[in-house]
């Protein structure tokens, strides 16, 4: 029998949840946030869950378990970001993607209502057509401002100096400078801040912008990279007691590094990249002992290293790529033995490659090349165990690669690129890369020696071998390889027919290079790339014949020159595209028929090379409208009729047309103000020759043999066609 209190117990627990478990949104901040996202942009959905009464369970909003206050709005957006397939490559899929992810439009000042707000992420969307609310200076209680790569423009308001209890801001944009602070002294009120990130704010006209940090007590961490400072203004008395990171990169700072700096004795992070300094490397940086991180790439730096550097044993990052320096590595480089990544490429270092192994069991990244290292590849490369990226190119290395290189099973990228390395590269070499997605071995004397039968272990994405030897029969491991983007094997000695699996492979391929082969048979089939903007084709100097294949839509460059291929030369409109050729190379094969027009709405075309054909009829006049073109190669084919008067309009820089049945007056070209070769010989034109050559100021050969012009070369030559070279009619 139950006694008799048990319904109040279970009365008092329904209360407690009920009461005690949720959190409970108050109604004016409800309204606050409807009222914010009412003129917020999301075409992603990603506030598609801010409906109802319960604001604290919307996404982004975390609430007080007490008293029901929005404490945090955290709108970063999810979507990771890659520079490289925003800016570099330009993946049109990725950059939509994301940019559909962004959130935009305006800040509502309805957010004054978030009375006890402590968090405020609005990082990585597009707010690109707006100045930072200057309202955003009223959140009293805010600790946490993060605005980064939001897009904002304008001047930094100096309300946010009003954000007493501010402890982190971040107001990074990468590159672009498009915000702006004519003075920081707004900064220099945020007593509690410990990490500011202004990096690509504009603050070349913020003199005081050292004076303002520096009286910021608690602050850790400082970023103002590119953010165009250019010097380092003197310092009186430094107080940087807690500064742990300092990134200063990328400004062009033209003043030496103060001495100050070596005073900072807690400072675990300096990166002083891409600057002005120059000189020594100050004996003084030994003194910095906490320094894990050091960045000193892209100076000018053009003395000896100093061996004091190499006492700072706590370091795992060293960045020296890109100076000026003189001699060898000091030995005692090997005693960094906690160095995950280092850096020396570029550098002007002579001498032997240091010995490391041993103790660099953490060393993941390793970067040697453009320098004038000599002698062999050492040995004890094989134990760098936790090695993915070794860079040795670029050098002057000799003897065969060691093959205990095959036992970096860690190992993701390798180049040994242009060096004077010889002698045969086994299946040992490769024997535990299973993680390699890059391989370059291209300008060495080494042979390829294979099974037939090997399966290598690796999947590379881009293979570099050009001027090794991997034939004379096409290399069979290539058919394992399905993830290639770029393969670039000319001049590789190969003299056999494309195998039938290669169209099935590579037919998609980003960057393909057979040239100055001996491969026959007809030209590959090519399919139309996903998301590889910018192809290039490169099948020149082989023995393909057959016809002329269709051009994918999304290649940029073409050159079959030098082969047998032959019939028409067909450019077909592919799945309703117009090509986005910039260079279209086919001379020296047996192409035939008339030039098609359908090459005039290729607006991106700046060469165009049909020499040493079999073309006939005449020129499409519509050739005129392609205003990018800059060479012009019709040399050595059978086609007649007048030159286009819209040829006039052109910008060219080099005109071919020797060896043709051409006739009438040449056009005039006096516009083409860059023209520097142009070859009308072995033709049949006729009339005077043209004034406007002796006015053509870059012109440097000129050739007008072998037609029926008459009178002078130039009626009045330009004094600085006094070195021109000219083949008289």
């Amino acid at each position: 029998m139950a006694k008799a209190g048990t319904p109040f117990i279970i009365l008092f627990i329904l209360l407690y949840i009920t009461i005690g478990s949720g959190q409970k949104c108050i109604r004016q901040e409800r309204i606050a946030l409807a009222r914010f996202r009412q003129i917020i942009t999301d075409e992603s959905g990603r506030l598609l869950s801010w409906t109802g009464q319960e604001c604290c369970s919307w996404q982004g909003i975390t609430c007080s378990n007490k008293t029901g206050h929005v404490l945090k709005i955290n709108l970063h957006n999810p979507m990771p970001f890659d520079y490289d397939k925003f800016y570099n490559s330009f993946d049109s899929d990725y950059a939509a993607n994301y940019s559909k992810s962004c959130l935009s439009g305006e800040i509502s000042p309805a957010l004054l209502d978030l009375k006890q707000l402590q968090y405020l992420d609005l990082s990585m969307n597009n707010f690109s057509m707006i100045e930072i609310p200057e309202f955003f200076g009223s959140f009293k209680n805010l600790r946490y401002l993060n605005l980064s790569v939001a897009r904002f423009q304008g001047n930094i308001p100096s309300q946010i100096g009003k954000l007493s209890s501010l402890e982190f801001l971040d107001m990074s944009d990468f590159w672009t400078n498009s915000l702006s602070a004519d003075s920081l002294h707004w900064l220099s009120r945020l007593s509690s801040l410990k990490h500011v990130d202004l990096s690509g704010v504009h603050l070349g006209q913020a003199k005081d912008w050292l004076d303002s940090i520096n009286g910021l007590p608690f602050l850790t961490k400082l970023n103002l990279s590119n953010t165009l400072v250019r010097s380092i203004p003197p310092l009186l008395r430094p107080n940087f007691a807690s500064l742990v990171s300092l990134d200063l990169q990328s400004n062009i700072i033209n003043s030496d590094i103060p001495q100050w700096l070596f005073n900072i004795s807690n400072l675990v992070e300096l990166r002083l990249d891409g600057n002005g300094f120059g000189g020594s490397v100050p004996q003084n940086m030994a003194r910095l002992s906490s320094l894990t991180v050091l960045g000193l790439s892209s100076n000018f730096f053009n003395s000896s290293v100093p061996e004091s550097l190499f006492n700072l044993r706590n370091l795992t990052y060293l960045d020296l790529s890109q100076n000026r320096f003189q001699g060898t590595i000091p030995k005692a480089i090997v005693n960094l033995c906690s160095l995950r990544f280092l850096d020396l490429s570029d550098s002007g270092f002579t001498g032997e490659i240091p010995a490391f192994g041993g103790c660099h069991q953490d060393l993941d990244t390793l970067r040697l090349s453009y320098n004038s290292f000599h002698g062999p590849i050492p040995e004890s490369f094989g134990i760098l165990s936790s090695l993915r990226e070794l860079d040795i190119s670029n050098n002057v290395l000799t003897g065969s690669i060691p093959s205990s290189s095959g036992q970096l099973s860690n190992l993701e990228t390798l180049d040994v690129s242009n060096n004077s390395l010889s002698g045969v590269v086994s299946e040992s070499h490769f024997a535990k890369l299973t993680k390699l997605t890059d391989l370059s071995m291209f300008l060495n004397d080494l042979v390829f020696n294979f099974s037939s039968q090997w399966i290598p272990p690796f999947q590379l994405q881009s293979i570099k071998l050009t001027s090794c030897t991997l034939g004379p029969k096409s290399p069979t491991w290539l058919q394992t390889q399905r993830d290639v983007e770029e393969l670039r094997i000319s001049g590789t000695g190969i003299s056999d027919r494309l195998p039938d699996w290669f169209s099935k492979l590579y037919s998609s391929v980003h960057y393909l290079d057979i040239s100055k082969n001996n491969i026959s048979g007809e030209l590959p089939q090519f399919e139309e790339a996903i998301n590889r903007p910018y192809r290039r084709l490169i099948m020149h100097s082989n023995s393909f014949h057959g016809p002329f294949r269709p051009i994918p839509s999304d290649v940029l460059l073409f050159d079959i020159s030098n082969n047998s291929v032959s019939g028409n030369l067909n450019i077909p409109v592919q799945n309703g595209k117009i090509l986005t050729l910039e260079v279209l190379i086919v001379s020296n094969n047996q192409l035939n028929g008339s030039i098609p027009s359908i090459l005039c709405k290729i607006k991106t075309m700046t060469i165009l090379d049909l020499a040493n054909n079999q073309f006939s009829g005449e020129v499409p006049g519509c050739i005129g409208q392609m205003e990018t073109l800059a060479m012009l190669d019709l040399t050595n084919n059978t086609l007649h009729g007048e030159i286009p008067s819209s040829f006039s309009s052109l910008t060219l820089s080099s005109l071919h047309l020797e060896n043709n049945k051409f006739q009438g007056r040449l056009p005039s070209m006096e516009n083409m103000t860059y023209l520097r070769i142009l070859n009308v010989g072995k033709n049949s034109f006729t009339g005077v020759i043209p004034p406007w050559i002796g006015q053509m100021q870059n012109l440097a050969f000129l050739n007008l043999q072998s037609n029926e012009f008459h009178g002078e070369e130039t009626t009045s030559p330009d004094k600085s066609l006094l070195a021109l070279e000219i083949l008289p009619p």
